[in-house]
């Protein structure tokens, strides 16, 4: 069973039962508490009173309940449900298993590491979690966020995070080698950003009180409803009402979707520009950068420095100076 939980955050039917207290543990349960989530049965062999009950899906936290100090290790079936008023504390997810926080329940200083996952849903809760990995080996730790709330995360070395639309993440620290995106209408407050760390903000996501460091890598692909706001190395800059000015892409990429408009920019070395659908004026595009102008784009006013690359790929362009050395 390798998809255990729907994208709402809701257990799927069929999960089976194996036998009681063998490789995790459901705490706190009783008659008074309701019955099971839908699609998990009881076991033949019925625990007495509040003792554990184990499923093949592996721990089930539920209304009440605090674990702390837990593994989850080996293979996507071993996955931790936490919902429901449940919590559970100072976890350690790695080997390809999974901690799945839905609706009402809180992971606090959960550490995810070597291919290990952690998903949050609506109305689920995480607080200062750990993200991190192998970036040689690609087996990267990580963060699913598909509509609830991640408060404090650390993004280390083979760490990611993809902020879905509807998930809101307050306080991402990005390391060196580390990799956050915040996706179509996906929000992220108060981002600091290493050297080395990488930042991508998608189409009308929000991405607010960046600080990013010289040697910071930074995305941003615009659309009509986009707000990013923060600086680089310094140099402060906002992006709202689909438009961008006065902004030096230092190391990263600018696109243009949606009609947005850039005006002003100057591509640095390393660094692009697209322009999907959009217009830009007065544009600088230094030695070693690159900018193309695609069929619904249009550029005006652009200075191609020796050594940039400048790409029609369709779209217009007028009053282009290249510059020889």
């Amino acid at each position: 069973m390798e998809n255990l939980m729907s994208e709402d955050g809701s257990l799927q039917a069929g999960l089976q039962v194996v036998s009681p207290v063998t490789a995790g543990t459901l705490s706190g349960y009783g008659d008074a508490e309701g019955p099971l989530p839908r699609g998990i049965e009881e076991s033949a062999a019925t625990p007495a009173g509040n003792e554990v009950k184990v499923y093949s899906s592996g721990t089930l936290v539920k209304q009440g309940t605090v674990l702390t100090g837990e593994t989850i290790v080996g293979g996507a079936n071993n996955s931790m449900f936490v919902y429901n008023g449940g919590t559970a504390n100072s976890t350690t997810v790695n080997s390809s298993a999974v901690i799945r926080i839905s609706s009402g329940g809180v992971a606090n200083r959960t550490a995810v590491d070597s291919c290990g996952r952690i998903k949050i849903y609506s109305g689920g809760t995480a607080n200062s979690t750990v993200l991190s990995g192998s970036h040689t080996h690609g087996s990267y730790g990580g963060m699913d966020l598909y509509g609830g709330t991640a408060n404090d995360t650390f993004v280390s070395s083979g760490g990611y995070m993809n902020i879905s639309g509807g998930g809101v993440a307050n306080g991402v620290d990005i390391y060196a080698l580390g990799t956050v995106a915040v996706l179509w209408r996906g929000s992220a407050d108060d981002i600091s950003v290493s050297s080395n760390g990488t930042l991508q903000i998608y189409s009308d996501a929000r991405a607010t009180r960046i600080t990013a460091s010289n040697g910071a890598f930074l995305g941003m692909e615009l659309g009509k409803l986009s707000y990013i706001q923060g600086s680089y190395a310094g140099s402060a800059f906002e992006i709202q009402d689909g438009t961008v000015e006065n902004y030096t892409i230092n190391w990263g990429y600018l696109h243009l979707r949606d009609e947005t408009t850039a005006k002003d920019i100057t591509v640095k070395a390393r660094t692009w520009m697209r322009i999907f659908d959009g217009h830009a004026a007065n544009t600088i595009l230094s030695s070693g950068g690159s900018y193309y102008v695609y069929e619904e784009g249009t550029a005006q006013d652009t200075i191609v420095s020796s050594g940039g690359s400048m790409f029609i790929e369709g779209g217009k362009h007028t009053h282009t100076l290249t510059i020889a050395e």
